[in-house]
């Protein structure tokens, strides 16, 4: 049997043709963010947010942001833990004090979950006390469940009594579909040591699964009863579709429901929405009166490409053009360009308002996303924000499995390198990484069977990384790779 080494590197050549034959699903780790310049012409860099997983989990167990001014600083970080399950159960976030050269503590949440159903029970949020340099409680919710009901319970901490105060509590009930089929609030009152009913909405179903009513009520507390406020009632086609939704009002002299709003939507034979009607219940003459008309236009492969709303303009009796979103897609049938319009009513034409271009890895993995907005002065198009995203290639399993006859591996990505010893190797490991000319910039020895060094601060270049133990008379591996 082959065996499946570590992966040395990427280029993005190989990461496109691994993607686009399906072989790998990358893990995000990194988004450089930027701003347009003054005048609209440069990108500028803003800030950078960079993910790190544990021995290539798909759980990123810390992230590190990073401010840029002249050059790129770090500001803060977050670290994560999680169970067996993977699911959260610290999340601690820090800031980075540049003049002392440490992290310091800023707040973290603490998740715990049922042992027996693995559901959420508690999370606790601490915040650091610089003075006492000790955690302090502020928040905490807490969960129960009892058949097809839960609760869950907001408290506050209370700093003078040390104790924890009750504050909200929601209660959901759902039917045996899990369809939601009524939501309580309730308040604290710390005067009776109970809990008041404040609000509730009751959610009616058609066959147990297309909500068809909901209904909004409030307390009264004079009466002790629910009083209505509000329902809104829905309506479908005979696929599915929402045909309408209404919303009424609850008259307290008539005991009656009034209409107030409603939306009307119309489909193709191919159930592609194609018109969107939004109208107000004019009292005077008990009719609808539409103010929203909404369009829609499809290409073949059923993506949106063209959308128009206009507005009713009581003072000329006339329809008004308001936006106008045009949008292209490419073969894997995301979005790659859209362009809004405004109609600017003094000249009686569109005008443009913000575009966006969209490039992908293999047509499916978003690479960059650029953001223009439209001078009305100067009449271009400025730079306004932009995202570009890294990728690093993990095994295709999720799984790392490093080559057993190599003493050590190394996946060298955007701005991590990664080293994993195998058994063999029982003496702490040296890394280090020398410019081309023999300038040491980083070194570390660690311990630990895996060490992972940050290289996002280094200058784009060749460097040469160089593995050592303690006592090795020739290093273990030396390799030249480009960032």
């Amino acid at each position: 049997m082959r065996k499946r080494a570590l992966l040395k590197g990427s280029s993005p050549i190989l990461m496109l043709l691994q993607i686009a034959v399906g072989q790998v699903n990358p893990y995000l780790d990194s988004i450089v963010s930027y701003q347009g310049s003054t005048d609209g012409s440069l990108w500028e860099f803003s800030y950078k947010t960079v993910y790190v997983r544990k021995v290539f989990d798909s759980l990123p167990a810390e992230t590190y942001y990073y401010s840029y001014s002249g050059l790129w600083e770090l500001s803060a970080r977050t670290l994560q833990s999680y169970n067996n399950e993977g699911k959260i159960t610290e999340h601690l976030q820090e800031t980075w004090d540049k003049s002392a050269n440490m992290w310091n503590p800023s707040y973290r949440i603490h998740y715990r979950y049922s042992s027996t159903t693995g559901r959420i029970i508690e999370r606790i949020r601490q915040d650091w006390n610089t003075t006492t340099q000790q955690w302090e409680n502020v928040y905490r919710y807490q969960w129960t469940y009892t058949g097809n009901s839960q609760e869950m319970i907001y408290q506050v901490w209370n700093i003078t009594t040390g104790t924890w105060e009750n504050f909200t509590k929601h209660i959901y009930y759902y039917n045996t579909l899990h369809r939601m089929t009524e939501y309580v609030y309730q308040t604290w009152d710390a005067t009776t040591s109970t809990w008041k009913n404040v609000s509730r909405i009751l959610y009616t179903y058609a066959n147990d699964t297309l909500l068809v009513e909901n209904v909004r009520q409030t307390w009264n507390s004079v009466v002790s009863a629910w009083i209505n406020s509000k329902r809104t009632l829905y309506s479908y086609t005979i696929t599915g579709k929402q045909r309408a939704q209404i919303e009424q009002t609850w008259n307290t002299s008539t005991s009656t429901w009034d209409f107030y709003s409603r939306i009307l939507y119309e489909y193709d034979s191919e159930d592609l929405l194609i018109r969107r009607y939004e109208e107000l219940w004019e009292t005077s003459s008990n009719t609808w009166k539409t103010y929203y008309k909404y369009f829609y236009n499809y290409d073949p492969n059923g993506n949106n490409i063209y959308y128009l709303s206009q507005r009713w303009n009581p003072t000329s009796g006339q329809w008004q053009n308001n936006t106008l979103k045009l949008t292209q897609y490419n073969s894997a049938n995301n979005p790659i360009y859209e362009i809004s319009m405004q109609w600017e009513t003094s000249t009686n034409q569109w005008e443009n308002q913000r575009r966006t271009i969209i490039e992908y890895i293999g047509d499916t993995l978003i690479s960059d996303y650029q953001e223009f907005t439209w001078s009305t002065t100067e009449y271009k198009w400025k730079k306004n924000a932009r995202n570009q995203l890294f990728y690093s290639l993990p095994q295709p399993n999720h799984s790392y499995l490093p080559d057993p006859t190599e003493t050590v591996n190394v996946l060298i990505s955007q701005d991590f390198i990664s080293v994993v010893a195998n058994d063999q190797l029982t003496e702490p490991m040296c890394i280090s990484i020398h410019s081309t000319t023999g300038q040491q910039l980083i070194t570390e020895c660690q311990n630990q069977p895996m060490v992972q060094l940050n290289i996002s601060n280094l200058p784009s270049g060749m460097y040469v990384l160089t593995i050592n133990t303690l006592t090795s008379s020739k290093p273990l591996l030396v390799k030249r790779f480009v960032r």
